[in-house]
């Protein structure tokens, strides 16, 4: 390729990683430059156990530097070594680090010396992640080593909310000088607007089975609401890739015969929106939360799913007036009537509008670094 403006340090996603709230959104920030060449970069160094559990894994790597995906616009390498890498950062003109978890992945010394050409996306707050994670203790300071080498050397940040932006300026001082789009991504421009009006509640959860998920908290509840008999006419549905993780759950609540629990391929995910009233994300308020915008509210709420939530502080949604229904309510069986589910419909329509279309001129911003328009 003989246009090597961008650089992602990312791997491009391909087959059921698409599936992933994260790789939607980067597929849709790879949307932005699609009239681009693109070269995706994952690693730039080869130490031994990396090297011997890669052949290992999937002996087809042992060509290091072999093209692990391409088409006419985009080559992807699973491995660069340190002088292709500094050739190709001498010659971009941008280049976009899509989380911290590829930060980690670039020597220091080039985050020190490239770090004005870079964007750097916090589509999270990976430090506390990863102590919420429990991850090892040498893992959480390499990544908190990394976020302050960024915030020291790169000055132009892509955040989801404006609550994102006031952690990160006020975690890290030095920031405040530097440059922040906000940008939550919408995997489909258009709002989808569909009758629900009917008898039947539909309840869905969409998603996997990460620790901020609460899937325990979710199967609990519903075991309550099916027990207690406290809304009638009600369909329990999860759509997951995790089948077997939630089969499990739902068999030790003993509520597996009243709930479907399917995999759903990325292109039948509207069909299923389309037919739910009610969408459960429940999220605890941390600061992982607090300064998210999850990608599963956003479906939920463009295609008129109000959200059941465990609080109200996911993002900037409730500083925004987004309408839901806390699930403490639902188990007690206080569900608003058919109007009512209504309006709150047509408010959060709204809501999600407004962000789009700031979402809209943050990605003009971004394509006019390199001098482009969509």
């Amino acid at each position: 390729m003989e246009n090597n403006d961008l650089i992602f340090i990312a791997k491009y996603p391909v087959g059921d990683k698409q599936r992933d709230g994260a790789c939607i959104r980067f597929l849709e920030i790879d949307n932005i430059y699609k009239n681009y060449n693109r070269i995706y970069a994952e690693s730039f160094s080869f130490p031994l156990k990396t090297l011997i559990y890669t052949i290992l894994k999937d002996i087809k790597h042992k060509f290091l530097f072999k093209a692990s995906y391409k088409n006419d616009k985009i080559l992807s390498y699973k491995y660069i070594n340190k002088k292709t890498a500094t050739d190709l950062f001498e010659k971009a003109k941008l280049i976009y680090v899509e989380s911290h978890g590829n930060l980690i992945m670039l020597p220091p010394e080039m985050i020190k010396k490239y770090g004005h050409k870079m964007i750097l996306d916090c589509h999270g707050c990976a430090v506390e992640e990863s102590i919420m994670s429990h991850l090892e203790q040498w893992k959480i300071d390499n990544l908190s080593y990394y976020e302050k080498l960024a915030f020291k050397y790169i000055k132009q940040f892509i955040v989801v909310s404006d609550n994102m932006k006031q952690f990160f300026t006020e975690k890290f001082p030095e920031a405040k000088n530097a440059e922040f789009t906000m940008l939550p991504i919408f995997p489909n421009k258009s709002i989808e607007y569909h009758d629900k009006k009917t008898d039947t509640i539909n309840l869905i959860y969409s998603g996997r089975n990460y620790i901020w998920q609460n899937s325990d908290l979710m199967m609990k509840s519903i075991s309550e609401m099916i027990n207690n008999n406290t809304i009638k006419n009600i369909n329990y549905s999860f759509l997951t890739p995790d089948i077997e993780y939630y089969m499990t759950l739902a068999k030790k609540y003993n509520i597996d015969k009243n709930i479907t629990i399917k995999s759903v391929a990325p292109n039948e995910l509207n069909q299923e929106y389309a037919k739910a009233h009610l969408g459960l994300i429940l999220r605890e308020d941390n600061v992982v939360n607090r300064i998210a915008c999850p990608t599963k509210l956003v479906e939920y709420m463009k295609t008129g799913i109000i959200p059941v939530v465990l609080q109200p502080e996911i993002g900037d949604f409730n500083n925004l007036g987004y309408k839901y229904i806390l699930i403490s309510d639902l188990v007690k069986g206080n569900i608003p009537d058919i109007n009512e589910l209504e309006e709150m419909r047509r408010i959060n329509y709204k809501v999600i509008q407004d962000i789009q279309d700031k979402t809209e001129k943050s990605k003009q911003k971004l394509l006019s670094m390199l001098g482009g328009k969509s």
